[in-house]
């Protein structure tokens, strides 16, 4: 945030008009004028006592759970979720937060 700052007030100076806002999600319509949102496809390593704050993180977020195991030897735990683009925004310091800090996020 802070790099954004930064560059945000030097374009300024410089002359440069630009408005900046928070994140939204694009939604499209279909040729069928049916409404389409993009989703992501999010692969989430947490160790095992973790699993159900991140299972919960997504499930409130409308995820679709699409794969769940342990990864050998390490003690981890890989959750596979498909997610709304709307549903991720805010989610890695939730997710931080839940996990204490372990998560890994692909």
């Amino acid at each position: 945030q802070l790099h954004l700052t930064v560059l945000i007030e030097t374009m300024r100076r410089e002359g440069f008009e630009l408005e900046v806002g928070p994140p939204s999600v694009i939604i499209k319509e279909n040729e069928a004028g049916q409404k389409e949102e993009p989703w992501e496809s999010v692969e989430v390593r947490v160790p095992e006592e973790y699993v159900g704050g991140v299972v919960d993180l997504f499930n409130q977020r409308k995820g679709e759970l699409q794969d769940m195991g342990l990864e050998e030897g390490e003690g981890m735990s890989v959750v596979k979720y498909l997610v709304p683009t709307r549903g991720m925004l805010g989610l890695r310091s939730a997710l931080l937060t839940a996990t204490r800090g372990t998560a890994i996020i692909d």
